[in-house]
């Protein structure tokens, strides 16, 4: 852009006289470097909520495309991330980037989005079709061929569910565990299996490894597809299994180091099963894996505060989400669920037995603490400790002979 002196150029009035202003004009416009064609690779998918967006980055500015609307943003001061404004259509339009999260201000709606190639994505094997899912808190992304529906997440009685628009129709997804079913419209629930038979994750920067059968796929968040191998060599050892693996070049290594203990979650504090360790490209990152509900369901949990050998108030953690509880008195049944927000107990059903009113009082004192439960956690020495929101503690460890 033309350079000016400052007062040289102003006349008597202190106006600038009609022939620079248009000079200016000109080349201020002249500064703004063209749109992307469209099938130009520098278009990265954008998905906010509902509606599919396209952004190309450029120097000092970006493009917005959605159809075949495409608007310039300038970029703009930002005290951290990256930040472009301008307008889209009729509305004022603000793109804001930091740290992997977008979000996009358009007309005075906060839209929260998405790279969907910078997601954590997992397969699932639904009946005779395969999708693709990534979960986040409170929403989650579904994804089959083209088509890809952003889901909220809603209340549910039982596992976290998720539900949203899906072409013409509507979809729901219900998660506990590697547990997952989908129902698309008013069509009945499918049943979903995680593809992965062993998986591990970490963060700073986040990634996600998964094993299918002899192969190994790695994961980091921008970077989906990083890495894809075969087993060469498992070796277990006393506290620690290590497993080798082989890329598609020459000396394409890649070492996962596994050793079974409570490991917890950096961010979310979830506690997993095995702490990860893996080797790649002389580089080394560190994570949890294995499944967090093998935590829970390893046998019976009986309170600290009741005799060893007495086999009474056993909590039991059953598979699809089943819940039980054997109190001095009645056979309590009921669901629980593990998200990445915490743990909840709830019961619904028992026998009638008759019991002494102490011993009724004492079971109805002990189904309130468990269903009060709103987070868990292991101490050092392998203990339970179920928390309730005022962060009383109920300890209990695995019952003898389980």
């Amino acid at each position: 852009m033309p350079k000016f002196h400052p007062h040289a150029q102003l006349g008597a009035t202190g106006l600038l006289p009609a022939a620079v202003s248009a000079v200016l004009l000109a080349a201020c416009a002249s500064a703004t470097v063209n749109a992307p064609a469209d099938t130009d690779p520098a278009w990265i998918p954008l998905h906010c909520e509902q509606r599919s967006f396209s952004v190309a980055y450029q120097e000092e500015q970006a493009w917005l495309r959605e159809g075949a609307r495409k608007s310039p943003l300038a970029q703009a001061r930002a005290a951290s991330g990256a930040r472009y404004s301008g307008r889209h259509g009729d509305f004022a339009v603000e793109l804001w980037e930091k740290g992997g999260q977008v979000q996009l201000n358009l007309g005075g709606d906060a839209l929260a989005c998405v790279h969907p190639e910078q997601l954590p994505w997992r397969k699932l094997v639904c009946g005779e079709a395969t999708w693709q899912v990534a979960f986040a808190p409170q929403r989650a992304w579904l994804r089959s061929g083209d088509t890809l529906a952003s889901l909220q997440r809603v209340s549910s009685e039982w596992g976290t569910r998720y539900a949203g628009p899906w072409l013409s129709d509507s979809v729901d997804l219900w998660h506990q565990g590697r547990t997952v079913s989908l129902r698309l419209g008013a069509s009945e629930a499918i049943h979903c299996d995680d593809s992965a038979d062993y998986s591990a994750q970490g963060n700073e920067p986040f990634w996600r490894i998964e094993q299918h059968g002899e192969v190994f796929e790695l994961d980091q968040l921008g970077a989906p597809g990083l890495w894809a191998g075969s087993l060469i060599e498992l070796r277990s050892e006393p506290g620690m299994t290590r497993i080798d693996a082989q890329g598609t070049a020459a000396g394409d290594l890649l070492r996962l180091v596994l050793a079974p203990g409570v490991c917890r979650d950096s961010m979310s504090g979830m506690p997993f099963p095995d702490s990860v360790r893996v080797e790649f490209q002389g580089e080394t990152l560190q994570g949890c894996g294995g499944l967090p509900e093998r935590l829970l369901t390893t046998g019976a949990w009986q309170p600290e505060s009741v005799p060893a050998l007495a086999r009474a108030q056993l909590l039991r953690f059953e598979e699809a989400g089943q819940l039980a509880f054997e109190g001095r008195c009645n056979l309590h049944r009921g669901r629980w669920q593990l998200s990445g927000e915490g743990l909840q107990l709830s019961f619904t059903s028992s026998t009638l037995r008759a019991c002494d009113d102490a011993t009724e009082a004492e079971d109805r004192r002990r189904l309130a603490a468990l269903t009060a439960t709103v987070r868990h956690g292991f101490d050092t020495d392998g203990a339970l400790l179920l928390y309730a929101g005022d962060d009383s503690v109920l300890r209990l460890r695995v019952a003898a002979g389980d």
